[in-house]
Protein backbone atom coordinates (compact mmCIF):
# COMPACT_ATOMS: atom_id res chain seq x y z
CA UNK A 1 0.00 0.00 0.00
CA UNK A 2 1.34 3.42 -0.85
CA UNK A 3 1.67 5.78 1.80
CA UNK A 4 1.92 9.48 -0.31
CA UNK A 5 1.47 12.69 1.29
CA UNK A 6 -0.03 15.48 -1.05
CA UNK A 7 1.57 18.26 -2.70
CA UNK A 8 0.48 20.80 0.20
CA UNK A 9 0.54 18.51 2.32
CA UNK A 10 -2.90 18.31 3.73
CA UNK A 11 -3.63 14.98 5.41
CA UNK A 12 -7.38 14.25 5.56
CA UNK A 13 -6.01 11.55 8.82
CA UNK A 14 -4.08 13.92 10.35
CA UNK A 15 -7.58 16.41 10.35
CA UNK A 16 -9.65 13.54 11.73
CA UNK A 17 -7.43 12.84 14.41
CA UNK A 18 -7.28 17.05 15.39
CA UNK A 19 -11.28 17.05 15.40
CA UNK A 20 -11.74 14.70 17.75
CA UNK A 21 -9.72 15.99 19.87
CA UNK A 22 -11.36 17.35 23.20
CA UNK A 23 -9.16 19.59 25.57
CA UNK A 24 -9.36 19.10 29.09
CA UNK A 25 -6.52 21.06 30.63
CA UNK A 26 -2.72 21.60 31.49
CA UNK A 27 -0.45 22.04 34.17
CA UNK A 28 3.57 22.73 35.20
CA UNK A 29 5.68 20.38 36.29
CA UNK A 30 8.85 21.34 38.26
CA UNK A 31 11.81 19.05 37.96
CA UNK A 32 12.92 17.52 41.55
CA UNK A 33 16.62 16.66 39.64
CA UNK A 34 17.29 18.98 36.87
CA UNK A 35 16.95 22.80 36.21
CA UNK A 36 13.75 22.25 34.32
CA UNK A 37 10.24 23.20 33.86
CA UNK A 38 7.89 21.48 31.87
CA UNK A 39 4.11 21.98 30.57
CA UNK A 40 1.88 19.07 30.03
CA UNK A 41 -1.23 19.12 28.28
CA UNK A 42 -4.29 16.42 28.59
CA UNK A 43 -7.10 16.13 26.01
CA UNK A 44 -9.46 13.08 24.71
CA UNK A 45 -8.20 11.87 21.44
CA UNK A 46 -9.49 9.40 19.20
CA UNK A 47 -6.94 7.47 16.61
CA UNK A 48 -8.84 4.63 14.11
CA UNK A 49 -6.58 1.74 13.04
CA UNK A 50 -6.80 2.67 9.32
CA UNK A 51 -5.35 6.56 10.35
CA UNK A 52 -3.36 5.15 12.71
CA UNK A 53 -1.13 2.90 10.24
CA UNK A 54 -1.86 5.96 7.63
CA UNK A 55 -0.08 8.94 9.60
CA UNK A 56 2.46 6.32 10.87
CA UNK A 57 3.82 5.43 7.76
CA UNK A 58 3.15 8.30 5.50
CA UNK A 59 4.49 11.33 8.17
CA UNK A 60 7.16 9.04 10.02
CA UNK A 61 10.62 10.72 9.33
CA UNK A 62 12.00 8.02 7.09
CA UNK A 63 11.10 4.24 6.02
CA UNK A 64 8.66 3.08 8.96
CA UNK A 65 10.13 -0.07 9.35
CA UNK A 66 13.53 0.79 9.30
CA UNK A 67 12.29 3.51 12.15
CA UNK A 68 10.34 0.57 14.23
CA UNK A 69 14.19 -1.44 13.59
CA UNK A 70 15.83 0.77 15.05
CA UNK A 71 14.18 1.98 17.61
CA UNK A 72 13.86 -1.65 18.85
CA UNK A 73 17.57 -2.08 18.40
CA UNK A 74 20.82 -1.18 20.35
CA UNK A 75 21.03 2.23 19.04
CA UNK A 76 17.74 2.93 21.44
CA UNK A 77 16.77 4.09 24.67
CA UNK A 78 13.99 3.35 26.99
CA UNK A 79 13.58 6.12 28.88
CA UNK A 80 10.88 9.03 30.01
CA UNK A 81 10.17 11.99 27.21
CA UNK A 82 12.24 14.87 28.93
CA UNK A 83 15.45 13.31 30.21
CA UNK A 84 16.58 13.88 33.75
CA UNK A 85 12.71 14.73 34.67
CA UNK A 86 11.18 11.31 35.67
CA UNK A 87 7.82 13.15 36.92
CA UNK A 88 6.81 13.74 32.86
CA UNK A 89 5.59 10.43 31.25
CA UNK A 90 3.26 10.11 28.14
CA UNK A 91 0.17 9.33 30.30
CA UNK A 92 -2.73 7.43 28.47
CA UNK A 93 -5.75 6.83 30.93
CA UNK A 94 -3.84 7.74 33.92
CA UNK A 95 -0.79 5.32 33.09
CA UNK A 96 2.51 5.98 31.55
CA UNK A 97 3.01 4.31 28.46
CA UNK A 98 6.87 3.29 28.16
CA UNK A 99 8.55 4.35 25.20
CA UNK A 100 11.70 3.68 23.25
CA UNK A 101 12.88 6.74 21.65
CA UNK A 102 15.98 6.38 18.75
CA UNK A 103 17.89 9.56 17.65
CA UNK A 104 19.27 10.79 14.97
CA UNK A 105 22.64 12.94 15.65
CA UNK A 106 22.87 16.59 15.71
CA UNK A 107 21.10 19.37 17.08
CA UNK A 108 18.53 19.47 14.22
CA UNK A 109 18.03 15.63 14.25
CA UNK A 110 14.85 13.69 14.44
CA UNK A 111 13.36 11.64 17.02
CA UNK A 112 11.16 8.61 16.90
CA UNK A 113 9.41 6.89 19.15
CA UNK A 114 7.50 3.55 20.14
CA UNK A 115 5.32 1.88 22.88
CA UNK A 116 8.29 -0.61 24.43
CA UNK A 117 6.45 -3.23 24.33
CA UNK A 118 6.15 -3.01 21.08
CA UNK A 119 9.58 -4.34 20.82
CA UNK A 120 9.27 -7.26 22.93
CA UNK A 121 6.87 -8.80 20.51
CA UNK A 122 3.51 -6.77 21.27
CA UNK A 123 1.87 -4.87 19.18
CA UNK A 124 2.53 -1.25 17.48
CA UNK A 125 0.17 1.48 19.62
CA UNK A 126 1.73 4.66 19.65
CA UNK A 127 4.40 6.35 17.87
CA UNK A 128 5.90 9.67 18.07
CA UNK A 129 7.74 11.06 15.43
CA UNK A 130 9.33 14.65 15.16
CA UNK A 131 9.66 16.37 11.88
CA UNK A 132 12.65 15.94 9.38
CA UNK A 133 14.89 19.02 10.15
CA UNK A 134 12.81 22.04 8.78
CA UNK A 135 8.95 23.68 9.46
CA UNK A 136 8.05 22.93 6.21
CA UNK A 137 8.12 19.22 6.65
CA UNK A 138 5.54 19.45 9.08
CA UNK A 139 2.19 20.49 6.90
CA UNK A 140 -0.05 20.29 9.49
CA UNK A 141 1.65 23.82 11.05
CA UNK A 142 -0.39 25.39 7.80
CA UNK A 143 -2.96 23.30 6.85
CA UNK A 144 -4.88 21.89 10.14
CA UNK A 145 -8.06 23.55 10.91
CA UNK A 146 -6.93 24.99 14.25
CA UNK A 147 -4.37 25.27 16.66
CA UNK A 148 -4.17 25.30 20.41
CA UNK A 149 -3.54 28.43 22.21
CA UNK A 150 -2.24 27.84 25.65
CA UNK A 151 -3.10 30.44 28.38
CA UNK A 152 -1.35 31.06 31.59
CA UNK A 153 -2.63 32.91 33.77
CA UNK A 154 -4.18 35.33 31.63
CA UNK A 155 -1.69 35.66 29.04
CA UNK A 156 -0.79 33.93 25.85
CA UNK A 157 1.55 31.52 26.45
CA UNK A 158 2.31 28.88 23.59
CA UNK A 159 1.01 27.52 20.38
CA UNK A 160 1.00 23.88 19.59
CA UNK A 161 -1.00 21.00 17.46
CA UNK A 162 -3.72 18.97 18.28
CA UNK A 163 -1.66 15.45 19.04
CA UNK A 164 1.79 17.17 19.43
CA UNK A 165 4.10 16.79 21.66
CA UNK A 166 7.54 17.52 23.21
CA UNK A 167 10.53 15.17 23.50
CA UNK A 168 14.40 15.98 24.52
CA UNK A 169 17.03 14.67 22.92
CA UNK A 170 19.87 12.98 24.91
CA UNK A 171 22.19 16.02 24.58
CA UNK A 172 19.43 18.59 25.83
CA UNK A 173 17.95 20.06 22.83
CA UNK A 174 13.93 19.33 22.34
CA UNK A 175 12.17 18.81 19.22
CA UNK A 176 8.17 18.57 19.05
CA UNK A 177 5.95 15.81 16.96
CA UNK A 178 3.52 14.10 16.30
CA UNK A 179 2.46 11.44 18.99
CA UNK A 180 -0.47 8.88 17.95
CA UNK A 181 -2.17 6.56 20.24
CA UNK A 182 -4.18 3.88 18.41
CA UNK A 183 -7.91 3.79 19.82
CA UNK A 184 -9.65 6.06 22.22
CA UNK A 185 -7.63 7.52 25.06
CA UNK A 186 -7.45 10.35 27.40
CA UNK A 187 -3.51 11.55 27.03
CA UNK A 188 -1.36 13.57 28.77
CA UNK A 189 1.90 14.59 27.01
CA UNK A 190 4.46 17.44 27.65
CA UNK A 191 4.11 20.31 25.13
CA UNK A 192 6.77 22.91 26.49
CA UNK A 193 10.03 22.55 28.06
CA UNK A 194 12.02 25.54 29.44
CA UNK A 195 14.73 26.33 31.68
CA UNK A 196 13.72 26.50 35.59
CA UNK A 197 14.17 29.69 37.23
CA UNK A 198 13.54 30.61 41.52
CA UNK A 199 10.22 32.49 40.56
CA UNK A 200 9.08 29.62 38.78
CA UNK A 201 8.62 27.66 41.97
CA UNK A 202 6.54 30.45 44.38
CA UNK A 203 4.22 31.35 41.01
CA UNK A 204 1.44 29.37 40.98
CA UNK A 205 0.56 28.60 37.30
CA UNK A 206 -2.90 28.43 35.54
CA UNK A 207 -3.49 27.32 32.13
CA UNK A 208 -6.33 27.74 29.44
CA UNK A 209 -5.72 25.75 26.51
CA UNK A 210 -8.37 26.72 23.69
CA UNK A 211 -8.62 26.25 20.24
CA UNK A 212 -7.57 28.71 17.67
CA UNK A 213 -9.15 28.33 14.08
CA UNK A 214 -6.69 28.53 11.50
CA UNK A 215 -8.10 31.75 9.42
CA UNK A 216 -6.23 29.93 5.93
CA UNK A 217 -8.32 27.55 6.32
Amino acid sequence: MQYNRSETGYSAQYERVADSVTLLGARSIASSTAELGVTALSYDQAVSDADFDYLSHAYAPGNLEELTDLVCGSGSTKRNPVVGVPEVQFYVDGSPMQMRFAETPGRYGTVFGVNSDYCDGGTLDAVFMSSIGSIGEVPWLVEAKRSIHLVRNGHFFLETMPSFAMVSRSEGSAVSGLFLVRGQHQVEVPVFINKLYASDLSEAYVFTPTFFDNPLR
